[in-house]
């Protein structure tokens, strides 16, 4: 097995963002859907179980298809993928999250929805300052909508036990065609 590494993983996700036929009218239910669905089969082919968990308000009858039957292993999770898409709830879902850090030994990557970069600034000290400590890698990543520009920004920290070790923002719009496609910033910004 390959050494788990979340930033090459989130890496993969941006370099990979344009094929997920997403364009300008796709809903955030299918935007969702598929970002959520290309993280865990890229674990699953990189050979990880992984255990998805779906946010609070997120309707469970909801099931990501996959074109294979892929089983998990209750025993032997080596990720765990959160996502909460309401940000009305990113209070509670960092809150769990940094309860449940005790018991987990397992690298996490969690996508919540958040309205501002003061709140995330409240978030990441909420897990900062919990008297759990993290185990293994935590990659967090905001999504931040600005609705009116029709751009996605995704906040990413990667959290281990020493505290924050890489952060960086990366931006989602559409591109000439209307395909969306994601960039880093600085890239962003050289353009």
């Amino acid at each position: 097995m390959l050494n788990l590494n979340l930033i090459d993983l989130y890496n993969g996700f941006v370099k990979n963002y344009e094929n997920l036929s997403l364009n300008r009218s796709s809903q955030y239910e299918e935007i969702t859907t598929k970002e959520n669905k290309f993280f865990i089969t890229l674990c699953k082919f990189l050979g990880y179980n992984i255990n998805y968990k779906r946010g609070e308000t997120e309707d469970k009858r909801v099931i990501i298809n996959f074109k294979y039957d892929y089983k998990e292993c209750k025993y032997n999770k080596d990720i765990d993928f959160i996502r909460e898409t309401d940000m009305a709830n990113d209070l509670f879902a960092v809150q769990k999250l940094s309860s449940e850090l005790r018991f987990n030994n397992n690298a996490i990557i969690c996508i919540l929805e958040t309205f501002s970069d003061n709140r995330i600034d409240y978030l990441n000290n909420i897990i900062l300052s919990s008297p759990n400590s993290i185990k293994n890698d935590l990659l967090l990543v905001y999504v931040i909508r600005d609705i009116l520009s029709g751009v996605n920004y995704h906040h990413c920290y990667l959290l281990n036990e020493s505290g924050i070790s890489k952060s960086f923002v990366v931006k989602i719009k559409g591109n000439r065609n209307n395909i969306l496609s994601a960039s880093y910033m600085d890239e962003w910004r050289l353009n």
